[in-house]
């Protein structure tokens, strides 16, 4: 079944209270889905575990709302642009989920592809191998994580990635980071991880350590091998918002052994 929507004039909400209330949830022969230009919100649960589904192209919608698409076990591929917010848990547990673009979005919510567990994946979108994210303001914590066979990440213009956004990617093996804020353990556990670039728009790489919880952004990456800095220039260890010291990014051997363990933040000013 496809259900088009195109010519729904004046259509902006679909948006249930609950997963009970939801008008599509478990609309088992629901292939495709065609969206008016006029939907500003696509509500929590609105088409939760619909497994036949098998694409989704949303733009210009203000809101995906939580679990909005979670568990749609045939969904394949997901366009979205002109986003405002994709809500936590939006995209989670579609098993089959192979690609994934976005662009001109502002907050990717929190697991909205991934989950915060390396113990149990048959709730992880395990089959995500392919990530392309444009123009995005904030990445939330575990956005992806543990998406065990992500091999591509091609970012451009991100803002913030926040922390264990991509905790977890054990396929992932190189990555040109392009964000002004990487958060603590963005990168933990990406156990293939060997060549990081830092691209010339990155600020701050916030490691952190108190006592014994301490997370660097590239922790657990025990086979990185290069970490190199586009921009070279003002570089800092931050002690606080008053105290710094500077250090030498220049070699990209040695910023591994210097980040994969650090526990200071480190900033450009």
């Amino acid at each position: 079944i496809t259900l088009d929507l195109s010519e729904s004039q004046g259509l902006v909400t679909i948006s249930p209270a609950s997963s009970n209330t939801s008008v599509f949830k478990d609309c088992k022969k629901l292939v495709s889905v065609v969206f008016p230009s006029s939907l500003t919100t696509i509500g929590s649960y609105a088409f939760y575990n619909c497994d036949a589904l098998e694409s989704v192209e949303i733009i210009g919608t203000e809101t995906i709302g939580n679990s909005a698409f979670y568990s749609c076990k045939k969904l394949r591929n997901v366009y979205l642009k002109d986003v405002s917010t994709i809500g936590t848990y939006a995209f989670g547990n579609c098993q089959s989920l192979q690609n994934v673009y976005l662009e001109s979005i502002k907050t990717v919510g929190n697991y909205a592809f991934g989950y915060s567990s390396n113990g149990d994946y048959t709730s992880n979108n395990k089959m995500l191998d392919s990530v392309v994210l444009s123009n995005i303001t904030t990445i939330g914590r575990y956005a992806f994580g543990y998406a065990i066979n992500l091999n591509l990440i091609d970012m451009k213009n991100i803002t913030t990635i926040m922390e264990f956004a991509f905790i977890g990617c054990s396929a992932l093996s190189a990555v040109n980071i392009d964000a002004v804020t990487v958060e603590k353990g963005a990168f933990e556990s990406c156990t293939s991880l060997t060549a990081v670039t830092i691209g010339t728009r990155v600020k701050e790489l916030l490691n952190y350590g108190v006592k014994d919880n301490y997370h660097s952004v590239f922790q657990g990456c025990n086979v990185l091998t290069s970490i190199t800095f586009e921009n070279t220039n003002n570089w800092n260890y931050k002690y606080s918002d008053t105290s710094y010291s500077p250090v030498d990014v220049t070699n990209a051997a040695t910023n591994v052994t210097r980040l994969r363990y650090c526990t200071t933040p480190w900033c450009r000013k």
